[in-house]
C-alpha cells in the first residue's frame, strides 16, 4: 500500500459516509435507525484514524494540515470529553450516543482533511446527494403505496413497522429528509451560479426530484399528519436551560451529550403535564444549540460558536471552487439553530468540513513531524558570517522515525480497540433484538439467557439492566404461582431455591441500573416495582418501594 492509495480509500471512505449515512439501515439491533447512523459515523471516523496511522509508517512523517478551525475543533473536542467523561459515573452510554458522534465530528474533521487532497470536491458531494434524495423520494412514494422498505424489514423484525405511511425513512424521519433536501438545493444553486455543475440531464433530474422529496416530505410535517415531528416547546426548553445554569457543574460541562432525557425529566416545568406533552420523554431539546447547552454546558456550546464563528469569517476568503460546499456547511448551521439536532445532518458536516479542509488546503499551513535527528555541524571562524553558512557544512549522523512509527502504532492500538469496544457494544444490541424474538415465540429460556448474555457483553447499559431485571422478576412470579397451585407441600427445595435467586438477581440488576444512571427516572421507578412486587414477602419491602418512588 503505498500514498496514493491511501488517499483514494480516504476519499472512498468519505464518500460512501456522504452516500450511506442518510439512506443505510440495518434492521439488527431494536433501535436500528439509530444505530446505523452513529455506527456509520463511528466506524468511517476509526477508518480515518487507521488510514492515517498507515500513512505515517509509510512516508515516517507525521503530517497535519493546520486551518483557522484546527484549534476550535480541537478545543470544542475537549469540551465534549470533559463532558462525556465527568457528567456521569460511567461514559459508555454517552460514547454510543451523541458524544461518540461529536467526538467523531472533530476526528473526522481533523483528520479527513489532513488525509486526502480534493479534486472536484463541490461537483463530487452535490453528485452524491442528489442521489440520497432521489433514493429517499423514491422509497417515500413506494411507502405510501405499500411497497416501501418497511416491507422488507418486516420479515426480519419482531415488530411490524408501518408499510403505507412515511412514519419510517430511512434517512430517520420526514424532518431529516427536508434538511437533506434543503442542504442539497442550497449547494447544487451556488454551484450553478458560480458554474460548478455541468447541470447536465441527470443532474437537472436530480435537482427536480430533490426539490419533490422537499415538497413530500415537508408535506408529511404539517399539523395533523402521522409524521408531524413531537418537537420539545421551546418556553419548556429555556426552562430546563436555565435550570441547567443554576448549578456550577452542569452549567460547565452539562448533563452529558446523551443526557439530555435526564435534565428535561428533572427539569421539565409543571405547566407541562397539563398538555398533551405531559407523558413524553424528550431526547432532544427545541434547537441543536439548546440541546448542546443543555447536554454539554457552557464549555461545549462556547466552543462550537467558536468553530461557527470562525467559518463564517472565512466566507470571503473561500475558493469559487469551495464555494457550494461552504455554503452548504452555513446552511446546516442554521439548521442546527432551528431544529433539534440529529446524527445524520452532524456526519455530514463533519464529512463537509473536511472536505473543505482538503480543497482550500493549498491556503493553509502544514506540519510534518520526521522523527528523531543527530546532525554534526562544522565549525566557522570569526570573520565567517552566519548568514554564509551552507548546508554542506551540515552531515546528519543519525536519523529515525521512531517517534514516528511509535505514535502511529499507539493510534492504531486505539483504532483495535474502538473496533473491539464498539463491536461488542453492537453486538449487544443484536443479542437484544434476538431476546426480543425469543419473547414474541413465547421462549422464555432463550430470552433470559439471551439478555443475560447482552448483559455480558456491555453492562454498562442501564436500560439492559433494567429489562433483565424484569424478566428475573417475571420468572419468578411465574414460579411463585405455579408453587401456589400445586401447594405448598409440594414446592422442592430446588424450586425455593431458585425462586430466592431470581429475586435476588432482579433487585441486583435493578439496583445497577440505578448505580449506571442515578438520574433516569426510569430506573428508579423499576427499583420501585421489584420492591413492590415483594411486599408481604420480604421484609420492609413497602419501605423501600416507596423509598425508590420518591
Amino acid at each position: 500500500m503505498h500514498q496514493g492509495t491511501i488517499r483514494y480509500l480516504s476519499q472512498l471512505v468519505m464518500g460512501l459516509g456522504i452516500l450511506l449515512l442518510p439512506i443505510l439501515v440495518l434492521p439488527f439491533t431494536e433501535q436500528f435507525v439509530v444505530h446505523t447512523k452513529v455506527g456509520i459515523v463511528i466506524v468511517a471516523t476509526l477508518v480515518f484514524i487507521a488510514l492515517y496511522a498507515a500513512q505515517s509508517i509509510i512516508t515516517k512523517v507525521l503530517n497535519f494540515t493546520v486551518s483557522p478551525l484546527t484549534i476550535p475543533l480541537f478545543i470544542f473536542g475537549v469540551a465534549i470529553t470533559a463532558s462525556t467523561f465527568l457528567s456521569g459515573n460511567y461514559p459508555v452510554e454517552n460514547l454510543l450516543g451523541m458524544g461518540g458522534v461529536y467526538l467523531a465530528f472533530v476526528i473526522l474533521a481533523l483528520f479527513g482533511g489532513t488525509l486526502f487532497r480534493a479534486v472536484r470536491t463541490s461537483e463530487s458531494v452535490i453528485s452524491t446527494l442528489l442521489i440520497v434524495n432521489t433514493i429517499l423520494a423514491v422509497t417515500s412514494l413506494l411507502s405510501l403505496v405499500g411497497f416501501g422498505p418497511a416491507m422488507l424489514f418486516n420479515f426480519i423484525l419482531p415488530t411490524p413497522l408501518p408499510v403505507d405511511s412515511l412514519i419510517f425513512n430511512l434517512s430517520g424521519s420526514a424532518l431529516v429528509a427536508v434538511q437533506i433536501a434543503v442542504v442539497t438545493l442550497v449547494g447544487a444553486g451556488i454551484a450553478i451560479t458560480k458554474r460548478q455543475l455541468q447541470f447536465n440531464l441527470l443532474q437537472k433530474v436530480g435537482i427536480g426530484i430533490t426539490l419533490f422529496s422537499m415538497l413530500l416530505h415537508g408535506w408529511a410535517l404539517l399539523p395533523g399528519q402521522d409524521t408531524a415531528p413531537v418537537i420539545m416547546p421551546l418556553a419548556a426548553n429555556w426552562s430546563v436551560a436555565i435550570d441547567t445554569l443554576r448549578a456550577p457543574r452542569t452549567a460547565l460541562i452539562g448533563f452529558g451529550p446523551q443526557g439530555f432525557v435526564n435534565a428535561s425529566n428533572v427539569f421539565r416545568p409543571e405547566w407541562i403535564n397539563s398538555t398533551e406533552l405531559w407523558a413524553t420523554n424528550f431526547n432532544q431539546g427545541t434547537t441543536g444549540f439548546f440541546t448542546l447547552l443543555v447536554t454539554t454546558g457552557l464549555i461545549g456550546v462556547g466552543t462550537f460558536l467558536a468553530i461557527i464563528a470562525v467559518i463564517i469569517k472565512q466566507t470571503k476568503q473561500v475558493s469559487i471552487e469551495t464555494q457550494p460546499l461552504h455554503w452548504m456547511i452555513l446552511t446546516i448551521i442554521a439548521i442546527f439553530f432551528v431544529l433539534p439536532p440529529n446524527t445524520v445532518i452532524i456526519g455530514l458536516l463533519a464529512f463537509f468540513l473536511a472536505a473543505w479542509i482538503a480543497s482550500e488546503s493549498n491556503r493553509f499551513s502544514n506540519i510534518e513531524i520526521h522523527g528523531i535527528s543527530v546532525t554534526s555541524k562544522k565549525g566557522k571562524n570569526s570573520h565567517q558570517l552566519q548568514a554564509e553558512r551552507s548546508e554542506q557544512d551540515n552531515h546528519i549522523l543519525y536519523q529515525s522515525p521512531v517517534v514516528v512509527i511509535t505514535l502511529s502504532v499507539v493510534l492504531l492500538l486505539l483504532v483495535g480497540a474502538g473496533f473491539y469496544g464498539y463491536g461488542r457494544a453492537y453486538a449487544a444490541e443484536v443479542t437484544l433484538l434476538n431476546a426480543t424474538k425469543a419473547a414474541g415465540r413465547e421462549n422464555v429460556v432463550e430470552m433470559y439467557e439471551l439478555q443475560q448474555r447482552a448483559v455480558a457483553l456491555n453492562p454498562y447499559m442501564d436500560a439492559y439492566r433494567r429489562r433483565y431485571s424484569s424478566t428475573n422478576l417475571g420468572i419468578a412470579a411465574a414460579l411463585a404461582q405455579q408453587a401456589e397451585d400445586a401447594g405448598e407441600e409440594n414446592v422442592s427445595e430446588a424450586d425455593a431455591a431458585q425462586f430466592s435467586e431470581l429475586v435476588q438477581q432482579a433487585i441486583r440488576e435493578a439496583r445497577a441500573a440505578t448505580a449506571l444512571d442515578e438520574l433516569d427516572a426510569a430506573n428508579w421507578l423499576n427499583l420501585a416495582q421489584v420492591y413492590r412486587s415483594l411486599i408481604g414477602v420480604a421484609e420492609d419491602a413497602e419501605q423501600w418501594s416507596v423509598t425508590s418512588y420518591i
